[in-house]
């Protein structure tokens, strides 16, 4: 994987984090004075965003690893 590839993940990878945290920032919102149901689409969110997070530094690194070997 060449370096141009890796960065254009990286920009995916920007763009979609922004999104999802744009949308969990409108949930959060939305949700203050809703139903059960829109809090638990809240909370899935989270999760969604949380396991973005914390599995793309890995993923970064498997790319870099791969690209590398």
């Amino acid at each position: 994987m060449t370096m141009s590839m890796m960065a254009a993940v990286d920009k995916c990878f920007c763009v979609i984090g922004s999104v999802l945290m744009y949308t969990l920032l409108l949930s959060i919102s939305l949700a203050s004075n809703t139903d059960d149901a829109w809090k638990a689409h809240v909370a899935l969110c989270e999760i969604i965003l949380f396991a973005v997070f914390l599995i793309y530094p890995f993923f970064r690194l498997f790319l870099y690893l791969w690209g590398t070997y």
